[in-house]
């Protein structure tokens, strides 16, 4: 089954002040990043599947331009830590953190 079938976003979340607490840092960007995709979806924001890339989700067709351009610089972030090994520390983190709350991309129902 997919990950979102056994772990929600909480979950996520979870693992993502998990790892930060461990120093994995880029890593925990990536599990925050899927935290929020998860919310999103449940929001019906966007829809997620775990075949999709980070910047998929960043055209999907239910986010508002203002928001999607915000969503899109998110995932610039997650691809330089994750990808272009771009350094993520404790405090890159918390800023990650700030941007990646799903009420910045779409309202709660």
């Amino acid at each position: 089954p997919a990950a979102s079938a056994v772990h929600g976003a909480a979950w996520y979340r979870s693992q993502a002040d998990w790892l930060a607490l461990e120093g994995r840092y880029a890593e925990a960007v990536q599990a925050d990043f899927l935290a929020l995709v998860l919310e999103l979806d449940g929001r019906k924001v966007l829809r997620y599947h775990p075949s999709k890339t980070p910047n998929e989700y960043s055209y999907e067709a239910g986010l508002a331009p203002e928001a999607r351009g915000a969503f899109r610089e998110l995932v610039r972030l997650l691809y330089g830590y994750a990808f272009a090994r771009r350094p993520c520390g404790p405090l890159d983190f918390a800023a990650w953190r700030l941007q990646a709350v799903a009420e910045r991309y779409a309202a709660a129902h």
